[in-house]
């Protein structure tokens, strides 16, 4: 067994409390001061599991999305980091009420992103529903009130009484799907009544797997999505 400094908790060697260990032919890691565990490790050392050798890929995106609660304090994050192969991973986490970092979701957790814009934003603004937290950051950039779950795309999306309470507060829910089969999938996925705006309804040459974060980056016009008739 070795006793190391935690790359995540414990920087530039300040204590050690990460024990590493072989055991049935497994590499196993956990801080005792963070409760990080290997996968965490790996990603704070900017590796995968899966390649830990010469041929691992870099990481080319990486940051952090807020959760946040109606009221507009952080709940948890979720953190993204996206590889050179075209892989992504993703990591929650939250600093719990011994300002201790928690390496997960908080138990029994709101599953929307942005319910606090979705607190103030009144019931009759169009609220649309996309995949993912960067393409909710795009729309709101460009002045559109825009949610996700926190699953991404699912065939069905779990909701807390308080994300349900939220979700029926508006006239209107549009939903923005990625164009690919899962895309399709997640219309299904919400028990509300909602319209869908399929992407190259307006962007003639969206690709097959293009988002509304991609549209954006094309050049694409927030007013196409703002003025669409059903």
């Amino acid at each position: 067994e070795t006793v190391a400094a935690c790359p995540i908790c414990e920087s530039g060697g300040n204590g050690h409390h990460l024990y590493i260990k072989e055991e049935g032919g497994k590499v196993l890691a956990y801080c005792q001061k963070c409760n990080a565990k290997l996968p965490d490790v790996l990603k704070a050392l900017g590796l995968k599991g899966r390649k830990v050798m010469d041929e691992a890929p870099t990481i080319i995106e990486e940051y952090d999305h807020e959760y946040k609660n109606p009221d507009g304090s952080v709940a948890y994050y979720k953190h993204r980091t996206k590889y050179s192969d075209g892989s992504k991973d993703f990591r929650f986490g939250y600093v719990d009420e011994n300002d201790k970092a928690v390496f997960k979701k908080p138990d029994n957790c709101n599953n929307l992103y942005n319910l606090d814009l979705m607190e103030q934003a009144s019931a009759d603004t169009r609220l649309y529903i996309v995949e993912g937290e960067k393409c909710a950051d795009a729309m709101v950039k460009h002045g559109l009130l825009a949610t996700t779950s926190n699953t991404g795309a699912q065939k069905k999306v779990k909701l807390s009484e308080t994300d349900t309470k939220y979700l029926n507060k508006f006239k209107e829910i549009v939903l923005i799907p990625d164009n690919d089969d899962k895309g399709m999938d997640y219309t299904e996925a919400w028990p509300v009544t909602l319209n869908v705006l399929k992407l190259n309804e307006i962007w003639e040459k969206c690709p097959y797997k293009g988002d509304v974060a991609d549209y954006f980056a094309q050049g694409g016009d927030p007013q196409k999505i703002a003025d669409y008739k059903f």
